[in-house]
């Protein structure tokens, strides 16, 4: 699969770089972090794509760091799942684990460390911030 990168670091939002096309594992770990993101039913082709975390968080349903981590640690096995489920048939490298640990607990926002290991036993991962 070949995907246009997303550059999540840019401190305004993602943004497109259409100059820099990924492919691969990375391809597979860009569509996770969007996922990990993306509230629940905004897609229009995978409507089971996405979770509540946002909901949930403003809600006051997750209101410290256990509940949290127990939210997260079930939206790693539904993605992991969801990803395996619909991985492209032609990538060599497919997903074998997933981890989410909640690195920093905010009045306002949280860190993520999100951690994917290939079936190829590469390793890739990112820290989040999700306010």
């Amino acid at each position: 699969m070949r995907d246009i990168q997303l550059d999540f670091t840019s401190g305004n939002g993602v943004r497109f770089d259409f100059n820099n096309p990924i492919d691969g594992f990375a391809s597979t770990v860009q569509n996770i972090l969007v996922e990990i993101g993306q509230k629940s039913g905004t897609d229009i082709i995978y409507q089971d794509k996405g979770n509540t975390l946002q909901k949930d968080s403003a809600s006051g349903g997750l209101v410290d760091p256990a509940a949290f981590s127990s939210a997260i640690s079930t939206i790693a096995t539904n993605v992991q799942n969801f990803v395996n489920d619909n991985e492209d048939p032609d990538n060599e490298e497919t997903l074998y684990n997933l981890d989410l640990e909640l690195q920093v607990w905010d009045k306002d926002a949280v860190r993520l460390n999100v951690v994917a290991k290939s079936t190829s036993g590469n390793v890739l991962g990112a820290h989040s911030t999700i306010n």
